[in-house]
């Protein structure tokens, strides 16, 4: 009937042409010109971080590859706003546009051909910026999770320098320094055992192959707190007592050693009672 096709023709005026010579956005424009391959592998389907990582530690780059990531989260940053920005109006018209489409579809049954190829149409021109947004943000998820390890992976390495002259041999003595330094040492230790255990740092050579040492250094800290939190409870150094205290408390471990603390002295006692009455030793 002239009535509908009046309608119909209204809508299809309502669409958006498009722009002569305006090229279509290609899968290539996500990745921001920084002069190497280095942000459009995070794009490629097999994208893999820890192989990200490796690699970095491998050729020795953590630190410039790590500066890139950064610039490269706040290049994808600024564009993924730009998209977003620049088609929002496209996309809210299109939308609209689905609507009328929709809305013919359920009241002229004749024109259910045509409403519908008319809204194949304004999905397609929909999906294009979507597709571009979706893929920006897969972008930046991996940017942000790769640069987050490699951060860690800096870390670990500063801290394990750091702890390594304190835990080796003749470090921590018994002196005002050895007490502060053995108090620093349970800082490290405690940070260090932090990092490597989040989930994303298992298999990284290069946080794997220090979990050995770091057991090793936990141990020895601990060991040595332990000596120095029962020499303070039997001479009653208040002073000793709360350094010692300190280093459990650094290293997660309070409770449990003013439990070993507290077993220990008692056993001492029990010991000291039953030597004491025994009728054995009287002469």
């Amino acid at each position: 009937p002239p009535g509908i096709r009046c309608d119909m023709a209204a809508v299809a005026a309502k669409q958006t042409p498009v722009s002569p010579g305006t090229a279509p956005h290609r899968h290539g424009d996500l990745v921001p010109d920084t002069g190497d391959d280095l942000l459009s592998q995070f794009v490629r389907p097999d994208f893999d971080s820890k192989v990200f990582v490796q690699k970095c530690i491998q050729q020795n780059t953590v630190a410039d590859d790590h500066a890139n990531l950064k610039q490269g989260i706040a290049v994808l940053e600024s564009q993924l706003r730009e998209q977003v920005v620049s088609h929002h109006g496209r996309l809210i018209e299109q939308v609209s546009h689905a609507k009328d489409l929709e809305e013919l579809v359920n009241t002229v049954s004749a024109g259910v051909a045509r409403l519908q190829s008319s809204l194949g149409s304004v999905k397609a021109s929909i999906r294009e910026p979507f597709e571009v947004v979706k893929d920006k943000s897969r972008q930046l998820d991996r940017l942000q999770v790769a640069g987050e390890m490699l951060r860690y992976v800096v870390r670990v390495r500063e801290v394990s320098t750091k702890l390594q002259p304190l835990t080796a041999p003749g470090a921590m003595k018994g002196d005002a320094k050895g007490v502060k330094d053995l108090a620093q040492a349970a800082t490290y230790v405690s940070e260090l055992r932090n990092c490597m255990n989040r989930p994303d740092l298992h298999g990284v050579e290069e946080v794997d192959k220090r979990r050995k040492w770091l057991e090793d250094s936990e141990l020895q800290v601990r060991g040595k707190a332990t000596k120095l939190l029962l020499e303070a409870l039997m001479m009653q150094n208040q002073q000793e007592l709360g350094n010692a205290l300190q280093v459990m408390q650094n290293l997660d471990g309070l409770k449990g050693a003013v439990m070993k603390a507290e077993a220990e002295l008692v056993k001492g006692a029990r010991e000291a009672v039953a030597s004491a009455l025994d009728t054995s030793t009287l002469s």
